[in-house]
């Protein structure tokens, strides 16, 4: 599924002759996101594995996908309602952050980014946002993170 959405991007910002002028590139640059994640997962899986030795890797991995899952639809209604916001600092470095590393690095090819469908860029910042948060994210600081916000905006006088 991962591997089908770099296709479509391809397609949204590179010409046929631009893409079979680099695809070995594009194609060894999505191989390293593929890697990446499954590195990043099996990581997890490890770590919460050593946490809770009763639950099989698979559950694990189920878990995370529900996590993943459950950010991505609420990120996604949030981008879709705010359809300015992709391409704005610093959700843009998101979105940037998703992409090969060709379109990524290649300025001709991320001045592109606004040929993505309004759609399809809260979908990118849906996926690698939620992603990050369930990879990268510490569910502790994340949570004091929140509780530290809600309580300046709700309970601290300005």
């Amino acid at each position: 599924m991962i591997s089908s959405s770099y296709e479509i991007i391809a397609n949204l910002l590179l010409s046929e002759a631009e893409f079979l002028a680099c695809k070995e590139r594009y194609v060894g640059d999505v191989l390293r996101i593929l890697e990446q994640r499954a590195g990043d997962e099996a990581r997890l899986i490890l770590k919460r594995r050593r946490a809770q030795p009763e639950l099989l890797c698979t559950e694990i991995s189920d878990a995370l996908s529900g996590e993943i899952n459950s950010h991505y639809a609420r990120l996604f209604r949030y981008f879709q309602t705010r359809p300015e916001l992709p391409l704005r600092e610093p959700f843009r470095r998101a979105l940037l952050a998703h992409l090969p590393a060709l379109l990524r690095e290649e300025p001709r090819f991320r001045r592109r980014l606004t040929r993505l469908p309004p759609q399809y860029r809260a979908a990118i910042l849906a996926a690698e946002i939620g992603s990050s948060l369930v990879y990268r994210g510490d569910r502790e600081a994340d949570f004091e993170d929140a509780i530290r916000l809600h309580v300046q905006r709700y309970f601290v006088k300005s």
